[in-house]
């Protein structure tokens, strides 16, 4: 007879022999050791099976007593290799020599956990960054019967990570630390899809710098309820559509001009956009004075330059011949550029009177006897006024070195102004010890310059008088910067 058919047949006779109690009771353990079976041969499966997984079974005293298949792909030991080793086995030494393990063990059997992050070793010595936790191993009976350690290789994520965290460093740094200021805003919108209002979620310390606010975290209308729409409507353009825009704006709340570039950000569902922008009130401020100091000095330009024609053209009329024309038309034209160097020096603002008289007079100085005296209180004539002025005294000095009081020694000028604190001002020019003055026979373009052109500057009145004893000229008028203190002393200047 065949070994299995005797099997059957005595198997039989074991089954026919038993009760019914009894058969029902080997049938259950039958079963049960059946589902003990299955579960053991499922977890077999499931740890052989979780290659991504490094699973490390211990004793309870921390000896290796099985390894998966992704502890081997994870650590490069083999199974046979590590079954037997403690666990500190795949440990660096950093974390051996503070006996890690046994801290985890401890941990583990207090807390039922004990989760860590941190360098391991491989075979060939190599460290990866694992993501583990260890726990406690327990029979059915709640008997412990060592320890379960589970790892996944995290080196990637590690370092993909570490270059995140270094890249929003570098770029938190940079933010930090440039002067343009930059926000992140959410733009927020009415039923209609119209932006109404816009508030900054982030801001670099630039931000509070060039806006002169804290706006972080408010929507910006609770800080400037009239602000112009224009800001809104731009930016609910950018936050809607995606396209950046860059502009330059001036913003009436925050009383500055600002250069802003705007771009979206994130989600378009989330309306958020970045915005860089700079402070430019001082530039524009610079360029608005640069523009208008243009065209002041392009009108004071055509005012000079008429000036310079009608003394040609009245000149040219009115002299007896060539050489006398070219002459006077030098000297007047001279006299000009010397009252240009006075205006130059404060910037066109004011001619300080003083400053006029001794640089009119500055072609007829000399080492001799004193000729000029010159007396007056602090006066600040207008450009128009310093021009004026100038080319009267050019006049008259010309006219006294050659007929007046500096053709002889003895021959003296005294020039002095009052001024009193309302603006009213008088100036005098005399002449005292030349020779005698003869009556005029005809009024030359000198004549009528003094007289007429520098009245008109002042809003006032001049008269050139030819008295027996010398020249005389008196100019009344207003100044509109008068210093009626601090009088200049007496000065005399040599012919």
């Amino acid at each position: 007879m065949q070994p299995a058919a005797t099997a059957c047949r005595l198997g039989e006779a074991y089954v026919e022999s038993l009760s019914r109690e009894d058969l029902e009771a080997e049938v259950e353990r039958l079963q049960r050791d059946a589902a003990v079976a299955e579960r053991a041969l499922r977890r077999d499966a499931i740890f052989e099976s979780a290659v991504d997984f490094a699973i490390v079974v211990t004793d309870p005293f921390g000896t290796i007593t099985d390894w998966n298949r992704g502890a081997e792909r994870t650590m490069g030991w083999a199974a046979a290799e590590m079954i037997g080793r403690t666990a500190d086995h795949f440990f660096t030494p950093d974390d051996r020599a503070i006996r890690r393990v046994e801290t985890e063990m401890t941990l583990a059997l207090r807390d039922g956990s004990a989760a860590d992050e941190r360098w391991h070793l491989r075979k060939d010595g190599s460290r990866f960054w694992a993501s583990g936790e260890m726990m406690p191993l327990r029979g059915e009976d709640g008997v412990h019967l060592g320890f379960v350690k589970i790892l996944r290789d995290r080196t990637n994520q590690r370092a993909a990570g570490e270059r995140l965290r270094i890249s929003e460093e570098r770029f938190r740094t940079l933010l930090e630390g440039v002067e343009t200021a930059f926000a992140i805003v959410e733009v927020r919108f009415d039923a209609d899809d119209r932006p109404v209002d816009y508030r900054f979620l982030e801001a670099n310390p630039a931000f509070e710098r060039e806006s002169g606010v804290n706006l972080r975290g408010k929507w910006v209308t609770e800080f400037a309820p009239n602000l112009e729409p224009f800001w809104f409507e731009t930016y609910g353009r950018v936050a809607s559509t995606g396209e950046p825009a860059n502009f330059e704006n001036y913003a009436s709340t925050f009383d500055r001009w600002f250069d802003v570039r705007a771009i979206r950000v994130g989600d378009p569902s989330e309306r958020q956009i970045a915005i860089f922008f700079n402070d430019v009130t001082e530039r524009r401020r610079l360029e608005d004075q640069r523009r208008d100091l243009t065209h002041e000095m392009a009108h004071r330009m055509k005012n000079v330059l008429a000036m310079v024609q009608s003394i040609a053209t009245q000149t040219f009329r009115s002299a007896g011949s060539i050489e006398e024309a070219r002459d006077a038309v030098s000297g007047r034209i001279a006299a000009l550029a010397r009252a240009q160097d006075i205006l130059t020096s404060t910037q066109w603002e004011a001619a300080p009177i003083l400053d006029v008289v001794q640089s009119a007079l500055a072609p007829h100085r000399d080492t001799g006897s004193e000729r000029f005296v010159i007396r007056g209180p602090k006066v600040e004539l207008t450009s128009q006024q310093g021009l004026g002025l100038s080319l009267a005294l050019h006049e008259l000095a010309t006219n006294a070195a050659k007929y007046g009081a500096l053709t002889v020694a003895s021959g003296q000028v005294s020039i002095a102004w009052t001024c009193t604190d309302e603006g009213a001002f008088d100036f005098e020019w005399r002449e005292e010890g030349g020779p005698p003055v003869p009556e005029r026979s005809r009024t030359g373009f000198g004549s009528r310059l003094v007289e007429r052109l520098v009245a008109a500057y002042f809003n006032g009145s001049t008269k050139l008088m030819f008295e027996p004893t010398g020249v005389r000229f008196v100019l009344s008028g207003t100044v509109v910067a008068a210093k009626a203190s601090d009088p200049v002393p007496a000065a005399g200047e040599n012919r």
